[in-house]
């Protein structure tokens, strides 16, 4: 019985220790830090800010010589307009910052990369080197 025991406390410490001894392959980011830091999704934010005001100031100059009929068509346009406008520069966030979590999942040597909200203990956290590879 004490050498069961024995093996069982050799196992477990040999389990212990490969696992401490294994290299972190495992990745975390904090999705909404890089939505709030980073230059690239600023800019965009940007842009997208500037649209929503041109259309806005294009559909306050046509509104004196529209009938309501016509300006809520034209409010509709306007803000289907701005919803394309907006998925089209999601899309390039969303580009960049795959792209920009390959670069460092590659240059870490990362297999996987969590998001920091559903990750409770673990990983390494790359949000900082993924927001300098968004540029």
């Amino acid at each position: 019985m004490k050498k069961i025991a024995a093996l069982v406390v050799l196992i477990v410490f040999l389990a212990v220790g490969t696992a401490a001894a294994a290299p972190n392959d495992t990745g975390i980011i904090d999705i909404a830090k890089i939505m709030a830091e980073s230059p690239k999704v600023k800019m965009l934010q940007q842009q997208l800010d500037q649209k929503a005001r041109e259309l806005a100031q294009q559909l306050d100059a046509e509104k004196p010589v529209l009938t309501q009929e016509q300006f809520t068509a034209k409010q509709q346009a306007a803000y289907n307009k701005f919803l394309e406008i907006k998925k089209e520069l999601e899309a390039q966030v969303d580009a960049a910052i795959k792209q920009a979590l390959a670069q460092v999942a590659k240059e870490k040597k990362l297999r996987l990369i969590l998001y920091k909200n559903s990750v409770a203990f673990g990983g390494t956290d790359i949000t900082a080197e993924v927001i300098a590879a968004m540029k």
